[in-house]
């Protein structure tokens, strides 16, 4: 079953469940909400931090990046929070430079969290 907010897959992640799974079954879903609401609803409560920088920085990543690329209005408060961002940069990618296309990109976000 997958779940049914950001918080949740937060939850599945910290019990033990792989987090590129949690992650992926949350957006499925955000993206089968019927409605802007119901998504907005799926990412409004806060995830508890998890003591891991990067993973608490890229669900606050998820939550603003879902927020705005569906239009939703507003980002919820705690996705910018001082809690879930980086002090230095991480790229996802294999090294900085893999990663500069995809900066490029029309339309590419560029996260206050500093992963790119």
């Amino acid at each position: 079953m997958r779940p049914n907010t950001l918080a949740d897959a937060v939850e599945r992640i910290c019990a033990g469940a792989s987090r590129d799974v949690a992650l992926a079954e949350f957006v499925d879903t955000f993206d089968l909400a019927k409605t802007n609401e119901d998504r907005y609803a799926s990412i409004e409560r806060e995830p508890r931090l998890t003591g891991d920088d990067r993973l608490d920085a890229l669900v606050g990543a998820i939550a603003e990046y879902l927020a705005k690329q569906r239009r939703l209005g507003r980002v919820p408060p705690w996705a910018g929070g001082l809690a879930r961002r980086l002090s230095t940069p991480w790229f996802t990618a294999e090294s900085p430079t893999d990663a500069i296309p995809q900066l490029r990109k029309p339309g590419r976000i560029r996260l206050a969290q500093h992963l790119y």
